[in-house]
């Protein structure tokens, strides 16, 4: 099983730049990936706001905001996005979804687990449309990704093991706190008293 340190956030919107603030919080080295330089600007400002906003409220460090600040980089370079994790939030658009991950699989290594943050397209028809449908992982952290304390989990038919058991599925929540919900056969997880509609994964 491969550990995970380094993750790639694909897309600079509200739901990329917050799973960005949460593992760079956990401690991974986070790579934000957005094409459009202005909204890949504006996530690097606003995320900067957030922080010292924790920070002004004493929920967090001056130090801890250095840490992270220090582990997310910022790039509109596809080369630049090699990572042991690659988490994609951008357009809802299934044929986009697929062609970056098929761009990102050139520069990545074979064991590098896909993760998209669907929650309304079939993971297992995205998985199909890639290049290895095995390494293929539906990771959707709830929004705002940096309050909401739940990600569920989808590993679909063609998931290979590693996939389903890696550390990205397991310790990157955990590691900020965080309930897991594992779906793809039920269709409804609960957790703490919140009802989950597992996305239709088969």
């Amino acid at each position: 099983m491969k550990k995970i340190q380094t993750i790639c956030v694909c897309g600079g919107g509200t739901m990329g730049k917050g799973i960005a603030q949460v593992v760079a919080r956990a401690g991974f080295t986070t790579i934000l990936f957005e094409l459009n330089l202005r909204v890949l600007q504006l996530a690097r400002e606003e995320l900067e706001v957030t922080l010292q906003s924790l920070v002004d409220k004493g929920k967090l460090g001056s130090a801890e905001k250095q840490r992270i600040t220090g582990l997310i980089s910022y790039t509109a370079d596809a080369r630049n996005c090699r990572a042991d994790l690659i988490i994609e939030a951008i357009i809802e658009d299934p044929g986009a979804k697929t062609k970056l991950f098929n761009q990102l699989a050139e520069f990545n290594e074979p064991a590098t687990i896909f993760a998209t943050n669907t929650s309304s397209l079939s993971i297992t028809s995205l998985a199909e449309k890639t290049d290895d449908p095995g390494r293929v992982i539906g990771l959707h952290f709830f929004n705002p990704a940096s309050l909401m304390k739940l990600v569920e989990v989808v590993a679909v038919p063609q998931t290979r093991p590693a996939g389903r058991n890696s550390s990205c599925g397991v310790r990157l929540p955990r590691r900020h706190d965080r309930s897991l919900c594992h779906a793809g056969t039920s269709p409804v997880v609960r957790d703490g008293g919140m009802s989950v509609t597992s996305p239709p994964a088969p």
